[in-house]
């Protein structure tokens, strides 16, 4: 697989209908209102049988596109103008699991590009989350690279978050337990100039934020109730 095609354009579109239908789905639920932060599950081996649907999502939430060179590669994401997309740019914390992590570096640069250059843009908060959320940590101290942090997994080398080994043997009381050692084990970013840095502030910031999780799922061998990874 060619890292500077993904998104696939098959995977492009069928990432931008999922990214509207979640979109469509919260508004049903909520009042016609639009959810500041949609949590995404990157999966690396998940990315490479379907050529970067879930990625397509991300892009699509952000109110982006590919934008492509002379020679069919993605040069970069580019933002699609407000008037044209007609809605709020969607902040998007991704977790990355550790394989998407070692395999996809040119992914995670590629996307936290697209989150800077959604920050800086020159658009009303009220229609641009990422650049609402920025600003919150912005003024609560953080530096611009912490705050535009979005993309998070273990430690470099480390592997698993855990939660599956202390739900396998009935190793926690609360699920404030699970949520200790989600965040102690997911707290490293990467993209652009990080590489695995901790960063639980934003982390933590973020995930109070989040509206909706989203995880597609591309085998049909797998339910929801299968693997405890997703709960």
């Amino acid at each position: 697989i060619d890292p500077w095609r993904i998104p696939s354009t098959t995977a492009f579109r069928r990432g931008s209908h999922i990214a509207e239908a979640i979109l469509a789905k919260h508004l049903e639920e909520h009042d016609g209102i639009y959810p500041e932060t949609i949590a995404q599950v990157l999966w690396g081996l998940d990315t490479i049988k379907t050529k970067g649907e879930a990625v397509a999502v991300v892009i699509c939430l952000l109110g982006a596109e590919p934008a492509y060179d002379a020679f069919g590669k993605i040069s970069h994401y580019r933002l699609i103008p407000l008037e044209e997309l007609q809605r709020p740019r969607i902040d998007v914390l991704m977790q990355l699991s550790p394989v998407f992590r070692d395999a996809f570096g040119l992914l995670m640069d590629q996307l936290d590009r697209l989150i800077k250059d959604a920050a800086k843009a020159d658009e009303p908060t009220e229609m641009n989350f990422v650049k609402k959320h920025v600003n919150e940590a912005l003024a609560a101290g953080m530096s611009f690279e912490s705050a535009t942090a979005r993309q998070f997994t273990q430690a470099p080398g480390a592997y698993g978050t855990y939660v599956d080994d202390m739900i396998e043997d009935s190793a926690w009381q609360s699920e404030n337990d699970l949520d200790d050692i989600f965040i102690r084990r997911n707290s490293n970013a990467y993209g652009g100039a990080r590489k695995g840095e901790n960063e639980s502030a934003i982390f933590q910031k973020m995930l109070a934020s989040v509206d909706r999780v989203v995880h597609q799922v591309d085998s049909t061998e797998f339910g929801i109730s299968d693997i405890d990874h997703y709960f």
